[in-house]
């Protein structure tokens, strides 16, 4: 709690702390979640920036901990969706080339 009470203030060492201990849990959710090493340490930074940025709209510096796991989960998901668009937009395009080049046959 005094980190991040710290880290509010202002100090940089203080949130360099919080980021080394909470680190590695981040990294582990975001690659159960995302199945990408990389990408999930991209996430992982990602969400430190957020939680820095957003600190002052922490209520409860006890919390810290699964707030940061909020965020790193909110991440992930969205990551997720993205990839998941994608997917089916690709799908969708191959699809209708497959349809479109039937129906030339068919004429």
């Amino acid at each position: 709690m005094e980190l991040v009470l710290l880290a509010r203030q202002g100090d940089k060492a203080a949130f360099s702390r919080l980021v080394l201990r909470y680190q590695p849990m981040a990294q582990r959710i975001a690659r159960q979640a995302i199945g990408n090493e990389d990408l999930a340490q991209e996430l992982v930074q990602e969400a430190m920036l957020q939680a820095y940025l957003s600190l002052a709209k922490l209520n409860d510096p006890t919390r810290f901990k699964s707030w940061l796991y909020g965020i790193v989960l909110n991440l992930c998901r969205n990551q997720l969706r993205r990839r998941k668009v994608i997917y089916f937009s690709l799908e969708t395009m191959v699809e209708n080339l497959v349809d479109e080049n039937r129906s030339i046959a068919v004429r």
